[in-house]
């Protein structure tokens, strides 16, 4: 749009009264109009193609900016997003009961949370960036079978896939479920995650309802009325319970 002495066609605005050429060109982003650049001159002029492609340059300028301004937006409204899911996600790492460690694609500890410290003996900041396969060294003579326990960590590591519930016994007493994970994304390996779990009660649980069955078996079996049966069951509770020594009263009327 161009329009000569525009004061004399809207006298009502008094800001163009000094001006004598009125030039509007359109900003598009995307194939759509959303808004306009006016120019004002005092003097007369004519729109020259030289003129209305210094317009149509300047428009097209101020329709990039515009977008990058929006593209701006959102890559900070999805940094915010992210930032606010990056923390909510940590605070629930931080306040579980599971011990979780997490290594980068190197097997570099990159995490480990308070739950892991206290299962292991560990402070997380000693050991991050301390190579994963240096700190299964250490932690497997806290388990009664120490090489099953390593041997486990590479196998789960050369099947790349999903590791769940193994469980492994401590040299005193406790019972710990083991969960891994790859960490990948659309085909990108990010690292690992291993997630420890306490599951004494669960398996001693597990254990006495056992016994409880054996034992009701063993009953069925042989009546205890004789001084071997009677010892057959003592061993057998020594067994499934893992105590040393039990002793056993019998009253007789």
């Amino acid at each position: 749009l161009c329009l000569q002495n525009p004061a004399a066609s809207d006298s009502s605005d008094p800001e163009l009264k000094e001006f004598q050429t009125y030039i509007r060109q359109g900003v598009s982003l995307g194939g759509e109009t959303i808004g306009s650049l006016s120019i004002l001159f005092k003097k007369t002029l004519d729109l020259t193609p030289d003129l209305l492609d210094c317009l149509s340059i300047i428009a097209q300028a101020i329709g990039r900016e515009e977008l990058l301004q929006q593209n701006r937006y959102k890559l900070d409204s999805l940094a915010t997003r992210e930032a606010s899911e990056r923390n909510r996600f940590s605070t629930l790492l931080q306040n579980m009961d599971d011990g979780v460690l997490v290594e980068d694609p190197e097997r570099l500890i990159t995490f480990a949370n308070p739950a892991f410290e206290k299962m292991f003996g560990v402070l997380a900041p000693a050991i991050r960036g301390v190579p994963c396969q240096t700190l299964a060294d250490q932690a497997a003579p806290f388990f009664s079978d120490p090489k099953s326990f390593l041997e486990s960590i590479d196998s789960a590591l050369a099947t790349g896939k999903p590791s769940i519930g193994m469980v492994f016994e401590s040299l005193d007493g406790r019972y710990f479920s083991r969960d891994f994970v790859p960490i990948l994304e659309k085909g990108v390996r990010y690292g690992y995650l291993w997630q420890y779990r306490d599951i004494t009660r669960q398996r001693r649980n597990q254990i006495l309802l056992e016994t409880i069955a054996d034992v009701g078996q063993l009953i069925l079996r042989t009546p205890l009325n004789t001084p071997k049966a009677w010892s057959d069951l003592v061993s057998l509770l020594g067994e499934k319970i893992g105590v040393d020594r039990v002793r056993s009263l019998r009253f007789l009327q």
